[in-house]
């Protein structure tokens, strides 16, 4: 899998191609965003995609399997089917949201605090990343039981 700064080094490519608004507290929609960096995003997904976890997640096969349900099925129960595709429809619609805004969230407060996305020749110090975990999350192993299942 990608990892999260080969991910946002993508989407900062992405948000690179963004106007900004003209008002400090006026964010863009998802919609807008989507719109103004489309060739980026999509190469985002696609990195996204090309990872094993993802992989299934194909649209035309989703299109095929509602097709063999919906020929399986009774005419009767069609209208089932469009109400389950439009509800995973909205489900997915929703999720994206909330992830889009919580991302806008957390890009403001990780920028206010001085993070940066680190440029692709910067090194990347492991033993400076496990001390950062250390601090965040604690050592590995220490949980509630000790670290020894117990």
């Amino acid at each position: 899998m990608p990892t999260s700064d080969e991910l946002m080094r993508l989407a900062r490519a992405c948000a690179s191609r963004i106007t900004p608004p003209r008002k400090s507290r006026q964010f863009p929609s998802f919609s807008e965003v989507e719109e103004q960096c489309e060739e980026e995003y999509e190469e985002l997904l696609g990195v996204l995609h090309d990872d094993e976890i993802y992989q299934p997640a194909d649209l035309s096969v989703q299109e095929q399997l509602v097709e063999a349900i919906r020929a399986a099925l009774p005419e009767i129960r069609h209208v089932l089917l469009e109400d389950l595709v439009d509800n995973q429809a909205a489900q997915v619609w929703l999720q994206q949201e909330g992830a889009f805004h919580l991302g806008m969230a957390v890009g403001l407060k990780l920028a206010a605090g001085g993070s940066a996305i680190p440029d692709d020749d910067e090194p990347v110090d492991p033993d400076e990343l496990e001390i950062e975990d250390v601090l965040r999350f604690g050592k590995r192993g220490d949980d509630e039981d000790g670290g020894d299942g117990t």
